[in-house]
This record gives structure tokens, C-alpha cells and sequence, in this order.
């Protein structure tokens, strides 16, 4: 049997006839090529993310520890072979994202004159072909008796701005683990110019 197209390829593998032997392994060195890749993407992934926590941990913790121990701002290094000059430079690192049960968090921003921060997100499920529904629902929600979701939060980029603000001008620091907040040290790398 001889195949000349996809089409026939096709067409002979749903067809009762059987498939010729050599296009039969064709298709298996083409199967085995698939889950060959799938298999190593995986193990990419995997290994990108051992090398991302190791990155993460010399990164913010163990280079900030050393700098702070040798009271070290910034260090450099030398290009090297074809690898480039960089500096080192710890600095503050702040970082808020409100708990999923945020309310403590809330209720605290609100009570020490912060809530103007807060901001009501609702959520609204509409199917894709409603484009008046929607136009309607801007302006009357209530009124169109649909289900949403009202959530009260405070977006995180706002709030590690105010965790920043508030520790580095003001010189307080709020409850951090109400407010979801890590605030440290890190050590960035910049390429030297």
C-alpha cells in the first residue's frame, strides 16, 4: 500500500485494512519523540524551580545575613571570562498581600485611619454574549437582581507602599502578620555599566 499524503496516512489507520509496518513505526518514533519531550520539559521545570528557591534563599537570606554580619552595602564583581561585571547592593525589601481572611487586616486600617486604602471588588459572572446585560449591570446592579461577590481589599502594590512609608518616614511599624506583610532585606544584582 503506498501513501503519498497525510490524508491517506489517515485514512489507512481508520480504515480495517492494517497499517503498513513502516509507516506503523513512524508513527511510534513519532509518539515516543512526544512523550520523550514531555518528559524532559518536566524535568526542566523542576529543575527551574530547585534553581529559582536556591536564587531565592542567597537572595534573601544568606547574602543579606553576610552583608549585615561585615556591615556591607554593596560589593562587586569583576567581569570574568565572558560572564559581565555586576554589583551587588542589599537593600530594604517590603512586601504586602493581605490574607485571604483579611478582616483583622482590614478592621486595623480602618481603626488607625487608613481606610481609604480599602476598596470593594465585586465579581460578577455574566456569560460572553451579554454585552447589554453588562452595560446595565454598571449602572444598576441591584436593581437586575444578579448574584456577585463583594470582596473588601486593599491592592497589594498600595499596600507594601504604606508598609514602606510607614516604616521608613514614620518610623512605625504596623502588625505585619495581619497584614500579610514580609519586610527584610535583599540583595539585588545590578550589571555594571
Amino acid at each position: 500500500m503506498k501513501l503519498d499524503s497525510k490524508s491517506d496516512l489517515l485514512k489507512a489507520i481508520k480504515s480495517s485494512d492494517s497499517t503498513p509496518a513502516d509507516k506503523l513505526k513512524q508513527i511510534r518514533d513519532m509518539a515516543r519523540a512526544m512523550r520523550d519531550l514531555s518528559l524532559e520539559i518536566a524535568d526542566l521545570k523542576e529543575q527551574t524551580d530547585q534553581k529559582q528557591k536556591l536564587f531565592t534563599k542567597l537572595s534573601m537570606t544568606d547574602l543579606p545575613e553576610l552583608f549585615s554580619e561585615h556591615h556591607l552595602k554593596s560589593i562587586g564583581l569583576d567581569a570574568e571570562g565572558n560572564l559581565p561585571a555586576y554589583d551587588m547592593v542589599a537593600q530594604p525589601y517590603y512586601k504586602a498581600v493581605l490574607p485571604e481572611e483579611s478582616d483583622p487586616g482590614l478592621r486595623w486600617l480602618e481603626e488607625n485611619g487608613h481606610g481609604d486604602m480599602i476598596k470593594r471588588v465585586y465579581t460578577v459572572k455574566l456569560q460572553m454574549d451579554s454585552q447589554e446585560e453588562a452595560q446595565s449591570l454598571r449602572s444598576f446592579l441591584e436593581e437586575h437582581d444578579l448574584a456577585f461577590e463583594e470582596k473588601e481589599t486593599v491592592p497589594w502594590a498600595t499596600l507594601t507602599a504604606f508598609i514602606k512609608e510607614q516604616i521608613e518616614k514614620r518610623r512605625a511599624t504596623p502588625p505585619l502578620d495581619i497584614l500579610g506583610a514580609i519586610v527584610g532585606r535583599v540583595v539585588k544584582m545590578k550589571p555594571r555599566r
